[in-house]
């Protein structure tokens, strides 16, 4: 059994997921918020295992947070889930399509959840904590 950790839910392990089904999450995740979390707890609520793809995005103001950063923030909203081998990230390119043929053996789900969770704007956090950093910086330097 060939196992090669990457990170504590990040694991090459074909034997711990072979005879599991898994619903796949796609996103950045800059940053990992409540919404998505939510989205989240729908699938494993319903008894799935999720993998949470996290692309990869250069460092910018709309992408401040590093793969291990935001592995992090997996770590600690799903803490239970990754022990009981329920929860696992993937590291992905920067994908932007999910392309497929006929009938392959999987769907395409979207979950709907209420307006005020759909309402959550991970562009509005990144630019609170910007303006909370800008305002740290200006208490400081005074």
């Amino acid at each position: 059994m060939e196992q090669r950790r990457i990170h504590e839910c990040v694991i090459v392990d074909e034997e711990a997921l072979k005879d599991k089904e898994w619903s796949l999450f796609i996103g950045r995740y800059q940053p990992l918020h409540e919404g998505h979390i939510k989205l989240m707890r729908v699938a494993l609520d319903r008894g799935d295992n999720i993998c949470i793809g996290l692309r990869a995005s250069d460092k910018t103001d709309s992408n401040p947070y590093g793969f291990a950063e935001r592995i992090e923030m997996v770590e600690k909203a799903f803490e239970k889930e990754i022990k009981e081998n329920r929860v696992k990230v993937a590291i992905l390119p920067n994908v932007l399509k999910v392309v497929h043929g006929r009938k392959v053996g999987w769907s395409v789900e979207e979950i709907k959840l209420d307006s005020e969770t759909e309402s959550i704007s991970a562009t509005k956090i990144r630019e609170a904590q910007s303006d909370r950093n800008e305002s740290e910086k200006l208490g400081q330097e005074s």
